[in-house]
């Protein structure tokens, strides 16, 4: 007698779920047909996922939409009640705060200074801007922090930053203080992410963000994902050996880097300072 796996249809069942949930998420109001196009499953498979989702109060029926034969095909969305996601942005004297439905629209933002204890900042920064917007996008759901370092892509912890101590620590630490999981990641990695989404580089499936700015970094997007490398540190170019300048002594020191010190923010600072004030190309002299 052949014996089945315990588990096994409820298993399919949440891939379904999660399936159709993520295309919504992606692409907003669908219909039935669509959902099946789009994921692969069956229209009945897709229908009973629609159903539950239905029930869990997630998903709900918005509209129709009309066809070129037979009745108007109805409209399925997210509840925009269901809950929110923050995304921050961790710079080295600030933070950048966004709260998002789950459906991607803005509904809260903050900018504020970065203090000297990052888990105190951002745990206040995330409570204003829930406070913003009160309970009628429901609760915290998950949050999501951009910052300048390397991520490890097994662990999702924070390997190395300049900027954040006790950095191996610090994915726990939020989640705990902030009550929602947290995911950490590269700055200039989501920034690749961000434009593949809404960018210059929309529905693009191989392209390379250059960022030049107190630091140097670079993403690459290769088959539509980002590649991070074995270790999270793909895209550290700072840190690139080039003719004329020393070698880096030490890699705990952002103007260390040999490409860094070449054409890093600092060296184009030095170099405004060494030549002069000069006119910018809209308007008058700006001193330095």
């Amino acid at each position: 007698m052949i014996k089945t796996k315990p588990g096994v249809p409820s298993l399919l069942r949440e891939l379904n779920d999660s399936a159709v949930l993520r295309h919504i998420m992606e692409v907003g109001a669908v219909t039935r047909s669509e959902l099946a196009a789009h994921t692969g499953l069956s229209r009945v498979t897709s229908s009973q996922a629609l159903s539950r989702l239905q029930a869990l109060g997630v998903v709900r029926m918005h509209g129709t939409r009309s066809g070129a034969r037979g009745p108007a095909a109805e409209l399925y969305e997210l509840v925009p009640t269901i809950g929110t996601a923050v995304g921050i942005a961790v710079y080295a004297d600030l933070i950048r705060v966004q709260l998002c439905g789950l459906d991607g629209v803005p509904v809260a933002s903050l900018e504020a200074p970065l203090g000297d204890d990052v888990v105190s900042s951002v745990t206040e920064a995330c409570r204003v801007v829930c406070e913003q917007v009160g309970e009628s996008h429901g609760s915290l759901l998950a949050a999501a922090l951009a910052t300048p370092g390397v991520v490890d892509p097994a662990s999702g912890e924070l390997s190395f930053s300049y900027d954040l101590r006790d950095a191996e620590t610090l994915r726990g630490t939020l989640s705990d203080a902030v009550g929602v999981p947290f995911v950490l990641g590269n700055d200039v990695h989501l920034a690749a992410l961000a434009e593949q989404s809404e960018g210059v580089a929309k529905g693009e499936q191989d392209f390379v963000l250059l960022w030049i700015g107190r630091g140097l970094g670079m993403a690459s997007v290769i088959g539509g994902k980002v590649r991070v490398g074995s270790s999270g540190a793909a895209g550290e170019i700072g840190y690139l050996p080039v003719p004329g300048v020393p070698l880096p002594s030490k890699v705990d020191n952002i103007q260390q880097g040999s490409f860094q010190r070449l054409v890093g923010m600092e060296a184009v600072l030095d170099l405004v300072r060494a030549e002069g004030t000069r006119r910018c190309p809209r308007g008058s002299p700006r001193p330095w």
